[in-house]
């Protein structure tokens, strides 16, 4: 379903037109993949979150950085 979602836009036949949300329940993490180019994180706990803002840090968009920022640096 996540290739069929993503490759919509780069082509890639057969393809679906729905929102994919990947859900860890025991995480306490949603993934929202938007398009090939990135995808939304949300968790129900900060600390789940903070590895990943850590190491994944260089791959965030500008986009309200300054609050992500704020939160998770502190």
């Amino acid at each position: 379903m996540l290739w069929l979602t993503l490759g919509a836009e780069m082509g890639v036949r057969p393809t679906v037109s729905a929102d994919i949300y990947v859900v860890d329940f025991a995480r306490g993490l949603v993934l929202h993949p938007y398009d090939d180019r990135g995808m939304d994180v949300a968790g129900t706990q900060k600390g789940t979150l903070v590895p990943l803002y850590q190491e994944y840090h260089d791959w965030l968009q500008t986009f309200r950085i300054d609050e992500m920022r704020a939160a998770f640096e502190g």
